[in-house]
């Protein structure tokens, strides 16, 4: 049996949980099991804070990757699976790469307190000056071979840039394949599928660390994505598509129209992000992950600082994160009913306030009956706060460019996290652990302060004009639109006649729900996002509508 995303509710879930599962695995390793062993063995926060920082870059620079994504691609396997396979397949191999790394390494007794020693010792100054940069060049590449830690921050580093890219075309996917009432839930899943993934692989790598060394280890990362490569060569996105580059298939065609130009895509992309409302949810993400930067220093050191083991500290968070992903899965589908401000704005004032806690009661920390509840909340609150981000910036896409627009949300994102990290490293032998949590806390608190502002309205009536008249300027009323058009968007079908735009239910024997006049469309196109702009903005009133007719059949 053919399997095909957009005719399975089922598949697509799996396969997208499936993906954001695989890249947790280097998160787990690369975030959570290596800092604890590297804290273990000694070294600074300010070590494993600059570790965090460099090897996290990529996922700050993926949005490089998201308009290349939408502007070339091979349809006929898919608009993003031939760049899910790629971005998979290459992540097999950074791992095997990173395996051949550290089987060159001399990380028995690894020495993490201080720089390595300058390998350029013996090299005799050139008398020629103009080859004294030939000179530098490799005295700073024999400093950096010899030095373990820089060596497993470059193999990282390569590490991240396929998980990241593979995590552009993931999200390029589910924008293209999950209709708009699937996004809340399928979000959730996604989230949960990646932190299992950290959870799970961060103690299993820590394991394997302290029983078989590095290289098995990173082997075992590179069978679990291999795993995955295989499901994802085996699954279509579309009917009629090619599963395999040699097997038999057609492109499907597209139901938008992307741009033709990069030049103009990127018109449109920062036409979008500067909106009012787009600049300060950025805003609150940045402060929200820069405090993530400094946990992901602080946290396994202070670990350590208590006395417990680098496999102790992960799999506590393994418990702990997989445990807070069951949540979040679980109240998921709760975000879009409630309100994903809502739901952000709580998880932030929560999160903070457990980090006060343990700021001002250091008292706590020995204490395993008020220190363990006070992690398991933190980490419920911060998995909730992620999901309901995640919801809130797809909300933000404009269509057109929500592919390119959404991985520049999360490059933003990732790049507060490594700047977070290292600007941490300049200041964290300056404090103590209790001034960390507290630092941590008012990073939240402000994230929560600034979401006060956040309006999801006016964005929407923002884009809705941006859609109809190329402009968010509501004085530009454009000039007259006339067309007769017709499309399918999420569980709707509409016309437009004129600049009448009927709604119709996509169930059977439902028929029309709604009709709205003065609609802009001159051409296609334009009509698509003038029909799915008032459908966004009349959802809750075409749901109600549709209920009453199906109870009146009854």
């Amino acid at each position: 049996m053919s399997l095909v995303l957009t005719r399975s509710k089922p598949l697509r879930f799996a396969a997208l949980t499936a993906f954001y599962f695989a890249q947790g695995v280097p998160i787990g390793l690369l975030s959570v099991a290596i800092p604890a062993w590297l804290a273990e063995q000694g070294a600074s926060v300010a070590t494993i804070a600059t570790f965090a920082g460099v090897v996290t870059l990529p996922w700050a620079f993926k949005l490089f990757a998201g308009p290349l994504m939408d502007r070339f691609g091979w349809p006929r396997m898919g608009f993003r699976r031939p760049w899910v396979l790629l971005a998979q397949g290459g992540l097999v191999a950074s791992f095997l790469a990173f395996a051949a790394v550290a089987a060159l390494l001399p990380l028995n007794g690894l020495d993490v307190t201080s720089p390595a020693e300058s390998a350029s010792s013996g090299i005799m100054p050139s008398p020629h000056p103009w080859m004294a940069w030939a000179t530098d060049l490799v005295a700073v590449l024999m400093t950096w071979a010899t030095d373990p830690v820089k060596m497993l921050m470059v193999a990282g580093f390569v590490v991240n840039v396929f998980a990241a890219s593979q995590d552009v075309a993931v999200d390029g996917m589910a924008i293209d394949v999950l209709p708009a009432n699937e996004r809340g839930r399928a979000n959730a899943f996604m989230a949960c599928g990646q932190v299992l993934g950290f959870s799970i692989y961060g103690y299993v790598c820590a394991l394997l660390l302290t029983r078989f060394g590095l290289v098995a280890t990173t082997l075992a990362c590179a069978l679990t994505v291999l795993g995955i490569f295989l499901f994802a060569a085996a699954v279509r996105e579309r009917p009629g598509e090619r599963l395999l580059p040699w097997t038999a298939g057609e492109a499907t065609v597209r139901p938008e129209t992307a741009a033709t130009t990069l030049r103009d895509s990127g018109r449109d992309l920062v036409r979008v992000l500067v909106l009012p409302m787009s600049l300060l949810l950025v805003v609150v993400e940045f402060v929200n992950r820069v405090r993530d930067g400094v946990a992901t220093a602080v946290f396994p050191s202070f670990a350590v600082s208590l006395g417990y083991s680098a496999e102790q500290y992960t799999l506590a968070s393994s418990y702990i994160g997989i445990g807070a992903a069951a949540v979040g899965a679980l109240l998921g589908p709760f975000i879009d009913a409630a309100g994903a401000r809502r739901f952000l704005l709580g998880a932030l004032l929560l999160s903070a306030a457990c980090h006060f806690v343990a700021g001002f009661a250091p008292a706590l920390w020995q204490n395993l009956g008020t220190l363990i509840p006070l992690a398991v909340v933190s980490a419920i609150a911060g998995q909730l706060v992620f999901v309901a981000i995640i919801a809130l910036f797809m909300n933000l896409c404009w269509s057109k460019v929500a592919a390119t627009q959404f991985a520049v949300y999360m490059s933003l994102a990732n790049l507060s996290r490594s700047a977070g990290g290292i600007a941490f490293a300049k200041v964290s032998d300056h404090l103590s652990f209790a001034q960390d949590f507290l630092l941590m806390g008012a990073l939240l608190l402000f994230a929560a302060a600034l979401l006060r502002f956040f309006n999801a309205e006016a964005h929407a009536a923002r884009l809705a004009r941006l859609r109809t008249n190329g402009t968010d300027d509501p004085t530009d009323a454009g000039r007259e639109r006339v067309g007769d058009y017709n499309g399918v968007y999420g569980d709707y079908h509409w016309e437009i006649a004129g600049r009448t735009l009927i709604v119709f239910s996509a169930k059977p024997r439902v028929g029309q729900l709604a009709t709205f006049e003065n609609v802009n469309a001159i051409n296609s196109e334009q009509a698509q996002w003038s029909a799915q702009a008032k459908i966004d903005l009349n959802l809750t009133m075409l749901r109600s509508a549709e209920a009453d007719k199906i109870a009146a059949q009854e």
